[in-house]
C-alpha cells in the first residue's frame, strides 16, 4: 500500500473517532467564598470580596464530566474579616502590596 493511501486511511480513521467535547462555561451566579483558618490563639474567617475564575470541563459520552483545568484568583486586599487588625495581618503575611 502506498504512503498516500496509508495517510488517507489514517486520516479517515482519526476523523471517525469520537472525542469528548470540551467546553468553557461562565458562572456568574450568586456565591460566597469564605476562608477559614486557625492559629495558636484563635480560629478566624475572612470573606473574599473579589474573585475571578475560569475552568474547562470535558463532557463524557455517559453524561458525566471531567474537570480539565480550573483557575481561581483572589485579590489579596479583597480578603475581609470582622477585625481590621486581622485584615492588616493577613495583608502583611501575603505581602499584598507586592502581590495584589
Amino acid at each position: 500500500m502506498s504512503l498516500f493511501k496509508k495517510l488517507l486511511l489514517f486520516t479517515f480513521i482519526l476523523m471517525s473517532m469520537e472525542f469528548p467535547a470540551q467546553s468553557n462555561y461562565i458562572h456568574s451566579g450568586n456565591y460566597t467564598i469564605t476562608i477559614h483558618g486557625s492559629s495558636n490563639l484563635h480560629e478566624w474567617s475572612e470573606k473574599v470580596e473579589k474573585v475571578v475564575g475560569n475552568g474547562s470541563i470535558i463532557m463524557n459520552n455517559n453524561g458525566s464530566f471531567d474537570l480539565d483545568k480550573i483557575s481561581i484568583i483572589v485579590g489579596a486586599h479583597s480578603l475581609k474579616s470582622e477585625n481590621l487588625i486581622m485584615d492588616n495581618r493577613t495583608y502583611n503575611t501575603l505581602k499584598a502590596d507586592a502581590n495584589p
